[in-house]
């Protein structure tokens, strides 16, 4: 099991959030490896974090990467651990590509959560971070119907497609 984590490596992101929830999962999912992909100030205190956790050999910080939308689609399981978070273009990338996304309760993910395509957790916290992967990963049939969900939710309303209709539908109206 992948699960990835995507962004600048910043306050608002929380990957020290992301990083204790993975300690909780990784005795329960010994299968599960974590990648962090993105750079930035807080790197090396997320690198002490995972290490004082014990993740140093189950936790990757990537770095900056220019394939994460092929990352996103290989992984397992995309999380975002954000304090607060836009539509997150990586978000898409993955529900495009067929692979589930968990999520804090942000503002941006609203739209994604109600086309049924995002898990969100209750609340912020790391605890419900890592309940909320142990879930999704403990039911596979139900990571395969997100995915199909996802794949269905950018289709109909992301697309250059779905895009273009909204842009025709607008030109008409004015």
């Amino acid at each position: 099991m992948v699960i990835v984590a995507v962004g600048r490596l910043v306050e608002q992101k929380n990957h020290a959030r992301f990083v204790a929830a993975a300690a909780e999962v990784a005795p329960v999912r010994r299968d599960a490896r974590f990648l962090i992909v993105g750079d930035g100030p807080l790197r090396a205190e997320l690198t002490a974090q995972a290490r004082s956790l014990g993740l140093e050999h189950r936790l990757m910080l990537t770095g900056v990467r220019q394939d994460v939308p092929a990352l996103a689609a290989r992984a397992d399981l995309v999380v975002f651990s954000s304090d607060w978070e836009g539509l997150s273009l990586v978000a898409l990338e993955a529900l495009a590509a067929g692979t589930p996304v968990l999520s804090t309760p942000v503002e941006g993910m609203r739209d994604l959560v109600e086309g049924g395509a995002v898990t969100v957790t209750d609340t912020a916290t790391a605890s419900d971070l890592a309940s909320g992967m142990l879930d999704l990963l403990a039911n596979p049939e139900h990571l395969a119907l997100l995915g199909g969900r996802g794949r269905e939710l950018v289709a109909a309303r992301y697309s250059t497609a779905a895009m273009l209709e909204a842009y025709e539908r607008l030109y008409r109206q004015l």
